[in-house]
């Protein structure tokens, strides 16, 4: 198996755990500690349709869009998502406490 075939296999078996996750969520059967997991993947899901938004055509903002929803998924508050914040300083701030942005 080829690198990119392992790679290809390990991003679909993800995206099934977050799929399988956020349906048990909706259907009010997640386990409760996944609340915290639903959040991260509903808000990098919004700091990618907000960076799709921003962005001045397709192609760009389906670049920008992509990056963003990696970046939230590795971590929620790292300072690169700050300019697609309601308010950007939330972000400085949540960083220095330790909390969530």
């Amino acid at each position: 198996m080829s690198e990119i075939t392992s790679t290809r296999l390990q991003i679909q078996a993800a995206a099934q755990t977050i799929l399988s996750r956020y349906d048990q969520h909706m259907s009010g059967s997640n386990p409760p500690d996944a609340d915290g997991e639903f959040f991260t993947i509903v808000s990098a899901i919004a700091f990618a349709g907000e960076a799709r938004a921003q962005s001045p055509d397709k192609y760009t903002g389906e670049a920008a869009a992509f990056r963003a929803l990696m970046l939230a998924l590795i971590d929620i508050k790292h300072p690169d998502l700050d300019y697609l914040r309601a308010d950007p300083s939330a972000g400085v701030a949540a960083r220095a406490e330790g909390g969530g942005a």
